[in-house]
């Protein structure tokens, strides 16, 4: 495996390895640590300087403030915390804008098994904190969301962009 190849397995590993990170924080504590998320954003800056000619920073970044913009917007009115927003915003600078209606969409649909789990859970979990019953962890499906897009774009490399 060529040393380029290595290192792109190398950045995806590592955001796997940090998003699963804020996964478990999230299942155990209902927060997204703020140091996973810079982590993430410092990834991508290293991923970023690695290899420009991979990396859409525009696009990116147009990603990004999109879903700070949307997620910001759901934090508002409740639907989401702080920490799922910006755990949110963060990988959208890895999908840039062509991946992250993608991304979007199977965040929703793996948030929507993530809460039937847990209407069918809830009567068993009487031993949970109240504020742990009712509140559902969705940066775990964020984070699972993020690690299947970004594997299907880093297994199609060198044909494809890495973000």
């Amino acid at each position: 495996m060529p040393p380029n190849d290595v290192l792109y397995w190398a950045s995806f590993v590592a955001f796997a390895l940090l998003l699963a990170a804020a996964s478990l924080v999230d299942l155990r504590r209902r927060r997204i640590p703020n140091v996973v998320v810079l982590a993430l954003v410092g990834l991508f800056v290293m991923t970023a300087a690695a290899f420009p000619a991979h990396v859409d920073l525009k696009s990116s970044l147009v990603a990004a403030l999109v879903a700070l913009s949307v997620s910001g917007l759901l934090y508002t009115f409740g639907m989401v915390g702080a920490g799922d927003s910006k755990l949110f915003t963060a990988i959208a600078l890895f999908t840039g804008l062509h991946r992250l209606w993608s991304f979007s969409l199977l965040t929703a649909f793996l948030g929507g098994i993530l809460a039937v789990v847990y209407l069918a859970f809830a009567g068993r979990r009487r031993a949970i904190p109240m504020r742990e019953r009712t509140s559902i962890p969705y940066g775990v499906s964020i984070a699972l969301a993020g690690i299947i897009v970004r594997f299907a774009e880093t297994a199609s490399h060198p044909a494809g962009p890495l973000v």
